[in-house]
């Protein structure tokens, strides 16, 4: 019965020598951060003056994620990759393959472009009745 409780009193000894030996486990990855709200986002920066015309919608195009993603022959800023080139964008007959260029379906798919072509990569930029009318008289120079 010694040599049992002796053979049992060694394992348990080697198994917590064992145990404190071990590399330490990666910890689980921190959760993603959370944007503040609006409120508390001071350096937001101040959006242009919205005037419905052409030059405000420039104006906006430029401010926002459009030139991110898009590319317009004369305006620097705009040298994206992801969306389409827009320099001609008044003279093409469909929007997206999608639909007839008009303005009302411009309208339509700058309010949500998943719901006039679902897939669509263009994320949904939230934009107010002003912006789309500003950015749609600024699109509609672009012949």
């Amino acid at each position: 019965m010694k040599k049992v409780s002796l053979l049992l009193f060694i394992l348990v000894g080697v198994l917590v020598v064992a145990s404190s030996c071990t590399q330490p486990q990666p910890s689980e990855a921190p959760p993603p951060q959370e944007k503040p709200p609006p409120a508390v986002a001071a350096e937001t920066p101040k959006e242009p003056q919205m005037t419905g015309d052409a030059e405000g919608g420039k104006a906006l195009f430029i401010s926002k994620a459009c030139v991110g993603c898009h590319t317009v022959q004369g305006i620097p800023e705009a040298q994206g990759k992801v969306g389409p080139e827009l320099t001609h964008q008044a003279s093409n007959s469909m929007i997206v393959d999608v639909l007839p260029n008009t303005e009302e379906n411009l309208k339509k798919y700058l309010k949500d472009p998943a719901v006039v072509k679902p897939g669509a990569l263009m994320p949904n930029q939230y934009l107010t009745d002003s912006e789309i009318q500003a950015l749609v008289a600024f699109l509609q120079t672009l012949k």
